[in-house]
């Protein structure tokens, strides 16, 4: 059997309904953040990949997030874990296959490869990127079918105290602008605040189910 609102119980049912929508998103606004967070994830990789210090070694997805958060001092705004790493360079197919070429993928004056092995007894794949000088490949057993077993752990670049001196500095204009209009999102976020009650969301939807069943519990508004 239909039950329709009663008049009494409109203004509190329509405050339930603005609290909802106020806090709905838009799908297609969603996904373009998430492929403007993608390009911003590989845009920072690609530049930190153009540091010596970076550079000819194979390191595993995690660890070059862990760096590179850790290096650039990215806020949790922004930063990334190796999943999102090899999320986002996936997501773009003609760089994901330029890596994993023999010839792997030029940018300006560096070359990046990407590799993947299943380690013994994990259920997961590890993936691994390697950096180096524009028309260089790796070298040694690096090269070799065995290259996974010469991971490198970056123990020296992950305990490496980091100053505000020596705190990475992006060069790209794209990625600073990036995360100066993300200062400026979170600077507007912090001003919109949901709007005020006295009751919670749980409270509001107890409220129109209590008037459902006593009238008597709001007042009816006159016109």
């Amino acid at each position: 059997m239909r039950c329709d609102p009663a008049p009494h119980c409109w203004p509190v049912f329509l405050e339930v309904i603005s609290l909802w929508l106020w806090s709905d998103f838009d799908p297609a606004v969603d996904l373009t953040r998430a492929t403007m967070d993608n390009n911003f994830v590989i845009e920072v990789f690609l530049e930190a990949c153009h540091k010596e210090e970076f550079q000819n070694r194979w390191m595993s997805a995690a660890t070059w997030a862990e760096i590179v958060c850790r290096h650039y001092n990215l806020v949790a705004e922004v930063a990334f874990d190796g999943n999102k790493l090899v999320h986002a360079i996936s997501r773009n197919k003609v760089l994901n296959s330029l890596m994993e070429g023999n010839d792997g993928m030029d940018k300006n004056n560096i070359t990046v490869f990407r590799k993947k092995y299943w380690p013994k007894g994990m259920t997961k794949q590890v993936y691994c990127f390697y950096a180096t000088l524009k028309g260089q490949r790796p070298k040694g057993v690096d090269a070799s079918p065995q290259w996974h077993s010469n991971i490198n752990l970056a123990t020296d670049l992950l305990e490496k105290k980091i100053t505000r001196r020596t705190t990475l500095k992006f060069e790209s204009i794209s990625i600073n602008e990036s995360l100066e209009l993300k200062k400026i999102e979170d600077s507007n976020l912090g001003k919109r605040k949901r709007p005020q009650t006295n009751i919670s969301e749980h409270g509001l939807l107890k409220a129109v189910n209590d008037s459902f069943l006593d009238p008597s519990s709001s007042k009816e508004v006159s016109s």
